[in-house]
């Protein structure tokens, strides 16, 4: 009996019904079918998302096959175009009754390559097997990334490559990013996850890893090498360089820094708030306290015995003082008296605060840190009679750059800060500049009275600079001994000849002063 054309085409769609499910796949109709006889879900395996795609079937009773045994199908154009466009794969199934033979094809892939073909080849290779089909499924999988990588976002696609690489190695969570045109992987291990990793560091890299692994603390490093053992994902990646971060592992504290034993309730000290990370070796604690300038690092290395032996570090660094007024500064006194008392008894205490009370964390004899504190001392010396000087400028003269930070700014305001608390200062031997007004001698007579004096005294408000900002000036007496003077344009230069020298001292005068170069009298 023949069928009727309508009958047959049922039939055949029947059949791929029938095999489709004994596979576990879910052919649907979609309503209306937009042109398609079945929307076929595959359900995700291995970690790995749901795929779909559309299938046309044709159906013959009988096909007859071209000598090289393949079968050819003809579609109209309206169709082929209809394939092209669609976002999903697109299958071609051809079904022969009489055998139940089935063959397919990726139409997409075919009218990619031949956009106006509308007859199609399906080989004897593309028989359907009776159990799930190895060949078709993986035909499947590279149509849909086909379709992704035609139709997705860069970000879909970047996020889609990603949960692929999970599904290989359930241990991570992989993300990947698109950084100048470069692919950048960003592999994290989930929570309780265990893994051994081996790498190969950059060399300038090398002591910041070890610092990381032994302390804890955070550290991103360039990496020349890198793999996961046992993960599969490295069995594709090879030759991985990049960074590799270390996140910290840490909790704020209060700390105190005590000269001397802790037992001494009188002792001198300064608080400030800091941070603890742990590693392998032992503990780190680093100052976090951004309004004073007294840094901390020490590295409590673990002991027998639950001990700790301290490598600690100290810094004083005036940076801490810009943009605060110098009248308004609490810690200065605390600070200068722990010098002090460093200067004389190098010993330091570290205690952390434990519920509202200090526990020493260790006491240690440090050769070097009556040096460190000898040298700060004067330091601090010259700080808090500046002080006093700007306080009495105006409370608001503020630091407007880091100071003290040469040999010569040093010097500078070791015989400054004498000079403030009234001491007659021994400048040595320096060329010296000065405008001045000449009174009523003539340039001249006070050229040669300059010079024929053993003595030239310069009365002139002395500014107080900071990196070239005057925060305020004194009236000062500058006394030059067996000195050269010539003059330039409206400047007189000194040069000092043998057996010169200078000396300074406030002016007594109180009211504001006139810059004035007279022979000493």
């Amino acid at each position: 009996m023949k069928l009727a054309t309508d009958q047959i085409g049922e039939l055949g769609e029947a059949e791929v019904f029938t095999r489709l499910r004994a596979w576990g796949w879910i052919p649907r109709k979609d309503a209306p079918d937009k042109g398609y006889d079945y929307n076929v879900e595959v359900a995700g395996q291995n970690g790995k998302p749901t795929e779909r795609f559309l299938l046309q079937v044709k159906t013959a009773a009988r096909r007859r096959a071209k000598k090289s045994g393949e079968w050819v199908v003809r579609l109209d154009e309206a169709s082929t175009r209809r394939y092209r466009n669609s976002r999903l794969p697109v299958f071609l199934l051809a079904v022969e009754l009489e055998t139940k033979q089935i063959r397919w094809l990726d139409l997409r892939a075919v009218l990619r390559k031949d956009s106006r073909t509308k007859r199609f080849c399906l080989p004897a290779s593309t028989t359907m097997t009776m159990q799930l089909d190895p060949a078709l499924v993986a035909a499947v999988l590279e149509a849909s990334a086909a379709c992704d990588s035609e139709f997705a976002s860069a970000a879909d696609i970047l996020n889609r490559k990603g949960k692929d690489l999970e599904a290989r190695d359930p241990r991570l969570s992989v993300r990947v990013d698109l950084i100048e045109g470069r692919e950048r992987f960003v592999l994290t291990p989930k929570p309780g996850m265990s893994l051994t990793a081996s790498f190969c560091t950059e060399a300038y890299s090398a002591q910041a890893v070890r610092e990381a692994i032994s302390f804890g603390i955070a550290v991103t490093a360039d990496i020349k090498s890198f793999k996961i053992d046992g993960s599969p994902l490295f069995d594709e990646f090879r030759d991985v360089t990049g960074q590799l971060s270390f996140k910290a592992r840490s909790h704020k504290v209060r700390i105190r820094l005590s000269a001397g034993s802790p037992d001494s309730a009188s002792a001198a000290h300064v608080e400030f708030d800091a941070v603890v990370t742990a590693g392998v070796a032992g503990l780190r604690v680093v100052s976090d306290a951004p309004g004073s300038p007294l840094g901390l690092k020490a590295d409590l290395v673990a002991q027998p015995q639950w001990t700790l032996a301290p490598t600690v570090t100290l810094t004083l660094d005036p940076d801490a003082w810009v943009g605060h007024s110098l009248a308004r500064l609490p810690y200065v006194r605390p600070l200068r008296a722990l010098l002090e008392t460093w200067s004389r008894e190098p010993t330091i205490t570290l205690s952390t605060e434990v519920s509202g009370e200090f526990v020493p964390m260790f006491t240690e004899h440090m050769a070097n840190l009556g040096e460190f504190a000898r040298h700060h001392v004067e330091t601090f010396a010259a700080w808090q009679s500046l002080s006093h000087v700007c306080a009495w400028i105006g409370s608001d003269a503020r630091w407007e750059q880091k100071t003290l930070g040469t040999h010569a700014e040093r010097y500078h305001w070791k015989w400054m800060s004498r000079l403030i608390t009234g001491e007659f200062v021994d400048l040595g031997t320096p060329s010296a500049t000065s405008d001045i007004d000449q009174e009523d001698l003539s340039e001249a007579e006070l050229l040669r009275k300059l010079n024929e004096s053993p003595e030239v005294v310069i009365d002139t408000p002395f500014a107080l600079h900071v990196n070239g900002k005057i925060v305020g000036q004194l009236p000062v007496l500058f006394t030059l001994h067996n000195y050269f003077a010539t003059r330039e344009g409206s400047t007189w230069a000194f040069t000092p000849k043998v057996g010169a020298k200078a000396t300074a001292q406030l002016s007594p005068e109180s009211s504001p002063v006139r810059r004035k170069l007279r022979p000493a009298s």
